[in-house]
């Protein structure tokens, strides 16, 4: 290190190691490196100056874009004032394009039964697609356990329950003419 002090030539080592951008082992190798090329190479002053510079380079890491950087990822789940949750997420790209690939099919719109064209916003049916992601998710047995059991929403509601018939029209020796069946809910 005392010869990287002395050199013209390596002063950014120096000011890289007094800044705190360059540590010493850093500064070391690129030194060495400088050592081992001019014991073997006469370099004139603007070579080394580059080979430096080259070296200096080589000891700092590749920027990762900040749309790459998955460790930036998150999500939150927020339960608002009116009961609803509110989501947002923050993705990388790779993710958020993961994310629109397995939505993207489940976001199109989609003819109402009578032909007209789909009503939904393109919001609402993002949702819809995300919500039939999660229910597909939810219906297989493969997932993991929570807690050692299946995970399972339940949502508490009151109903009003009845039974309907329905007319099976004239039946053969006095039968009842209509048929039980089955039981029809009413949400509240």
């Amino acid at each position: 290190m005392g010869k990287a002090i002395a050199d013209d030539d390596a002063g950014p080592v120096t000011r890289g190691m007094r800044d705190g951008a360059l540590s010493a082992e850093k500064a070391d190798a690129v030194v060495t490196g400088l050592a081992h090329l001019t014991d073997r190479v006469n370099l004139s002053e603007e070579k080394r100056a580059k080979v430096v510079g080259a070296l200096l380079v080589q000891t700092t890491p590749a920027r990762v874009p900040v749309a790459e950087r998955d460790d930036l990822n998150a999500m939150t789940m927020d339960r608002t004032d009116d009961g609803r949750v509110a989501v947002t997420l923050d993705l990388d790209t790779l993710a958020a394009e993961e994310l629109w690939a397995a939505l993207d099919p489940l976001t199109r719109p989609v003819p109402e039964p009578d032909g007209s064209e789909d009503t939904r916003s393109a919001k609402r049916r993002r949702a819809d697609a995300v919500t039939q992601v999660v229910r597909t998710y939810l219906s297989h047995s493969d997932r993991p356990e929570s807690g050692g059991v299946l995970p399972e929403a339940t949502l508490p509601t009151r109903c009003v329950v009845g039974e309907f018939h329905i007319d099976v029209g004239s039946a053969p020796h006095g039968a009842a003419r209509t048929h039980p069946v089955g039981l029809i809910s009413r949400w509240r």
